[in-house]
């Protein structure tokens, strides 16, 4: 058997278990980093939600995020940075484009 080659993709460790209220102050901070200022949150134990634009609203459980694009029902999983990083940049662009 061979040993595997290391990944290039730099490693980014597993977010804690989340509460909806740290993943939404985390990702409000990496919207508002793409120019989107104007969030509005509110959480609870075990929702939250952060309203984007009059047509961009975000549900999470803590662990996941939810929103509609143009209709369709969108699911992201977010278990590590960089997945947050990465839906901050996609859910920007929806912002931007949805304003």
């Amino acid at each position: 058997m061979y040993p595997q080659p290391p990944s290039r993709q730099p490693q980014y460790p597993p977010l804690p278990p989340g509460r909806p209220a740290d993943l939404l102050r985390d990702l409000a901070g990496l919207l508002r980093g793409h120019g989107l200022t104007r969030l509005y949150t509110a959480s609870c134990a075990r929702l939250g939600v952060l309203s984007v634009t009059p047509h961009l609203t975000i549900w999470t459980n803590g662990r996941h995020l939810r929103w509609h694009d143009r209709g369709t029902p969108v699911t992201c999983g977010i278990a590590t940075a960089a997945d947050l990083d990465q839906a901050a940049r996609d859910l920007a662009i929806l912002g931007r484009t949805q304003a």
